[in-house]
């Protein structure tokens, strides 16, 4: 591997240090995307993340290197679940659980500060998976659903009890951003 293309931990207590390549094909979400995620999501100290189709679990890492409180990582491939286990919990406080992020989101009970969504490319139930988050409101009060998604994937500015609020293109990708809306 090229020392330039090592991914690293762009902020925070970890910040610089490496994390480690997956030996499965998946898409790690780049520095500049981290970097510019967090910007948006401001301080997440003492926050509780949801990480729903995890891969390399950079997300979850960057997370509790800022601060977060304790990050629920959801991956339904067990090789790349196992991965992430041991990359992330040998730090910090993590709970991994081995399934599809649909029935994980179905079955859960617990809120969650924020809820990011990092589907593979080809994944084709975006709204599908945002009316489920929606219909089990498993956000805080003040909580945010994220979603990183294509470019040409079309995603509805309100739900039941979600808003879209924000959205950024970065690069080829674009990441949403919900909330409670206004008048709920």
């Amino acid at each position: 591997m090229k020392r330039g293309s090592m991914m690293r931990i762009s902020g925070g207590r970890w910040r610089g240090q490496p994390i480690r390549k997956s030996r499965y094909a998946i898409r790690p979400l780049t520095a500049r995307m981290r970097e510019s995620l967090f910007a948006i999501l401001g301080d997440i100290a003492g926050l509780t993340i949801l990480d729903l189709f995890a891969g390399s679990g950079s997300f979850t890492l960057e997370a509790l290197s800022r601060g977060a409180a304790r990050s629920v990582v959801v991956e339904q491939h067990p090789q790349i679940a196992r991965e992430i286990r041991a990359r992330i919990l040998p730090q910090s406080e993590a709970h991994i659980h081995t399934m599809s992020a649909e029935r994980f989101v179905a079955t859960d009970n617990h809120h969650y500060d924020i809820i990011f969504a990092d589907p593979p490319y080809r994944y084709h139930y975006h709204q599908r998976l945002l009316q489920l988050i929606d219909q089990r409101e498993l956000w805080q009060r003040d909580g945010r659903v994220v979603l990183h998604h294509e470019q040409h994937t079309r995603l509805p500015l309100h739900l039941n009890h979600l808003q879209q609020y924000d959205r950024r293109n970065i690069g080829q990708s674009v990441i949403s951003f919900y909330r409670l809306s206004a008048d709920e």
